[in-house]
């Protein structure tokens, strides 16, 4: 475990899962609840990690969990809410659909912050915001978004000091990295299917 790093890991499964029709994290995938593959990953690689969860099952995990600070505001909001329960300056915000991610991309990828507000990974020309990592300085931007109901993730790279990291020629796993699995297709999909 490298306990070295100053990272928070934010792990949001706050989501309304209104495409897997139940609270998507704690579906059954491949023996465990799905949000436990990436809890299992991110663990090795930071000692802080936190969940950002409305739904009472996320509390039997074992892991620190917070509700949203505003709700209904989406992703922006579990990020904002993720910072304000961190005690890191730098932080690791995941979502709880992307069962594949591993530890060798964590390390790599985090070990890339600098001095900038947010660290994204680009897959197939799409930013994603919701595997990348959040300065505290990013708090009182999302904050501001929220109150005004601007809430695309995507606008944020734009007002803030963003770094991009095209990890498709970095990784050669970065597409079976970068799956979700969203809806009850993709689980029976993935169930035994090698990504």
């Amino acid at each position: 475990m490298m306990d070295t790093l100053p990272f928070t890991a934010i792990v949001l499964s706050g989501g309304e899962s209104s495409r897997m029709k139940t609270e998507k994290g704690l579906v059954s995938f491949r023996g465990k609840a799905m949000i436990q593959h990436v809890l299992e990953t991110v663990s090795k690689v930071t000692n802080k990690v936190i969940l950002i969860a409305n739904h009472p099952g996320y509390q039997k995990l074992g892991y620190p969990c917070f509700p949203d600070i505003f709700s209904g505001v989406g992703p922006l909001g579990g990020i904002y809410s993720g910072l304000i329960y961190s005690t890191t300056r730098k932080n690791l915000v995941l979502s709880c659909d992307m069962p594949f991610i591993t530890t060798q991309f964590l390390e790599t990828f985090m070990n890339m912050a600098g001095e900038e507000d947010i660290l994204v990974p680009v897959h197939e020309g799409k930013p994603q915001p919701l595997c990348a990592v959040y300065d505290q300085h990013c708090r009182e931007e999302l904050k501001a978004r929220i109150g005004s109901g601007k809430l695309k993730l995507q606008d944020l790279f734009e007002a803030l000091k963003t770094k991009r990291v095209h990890v498709d020629s970095k990784f050669a796993d970065a597409s079976s990295i970068f799956t979700n699995i969203n809806t009850p297709e993709d689980l029976i999909r993935y169930q035994n299917q090698k990504v």
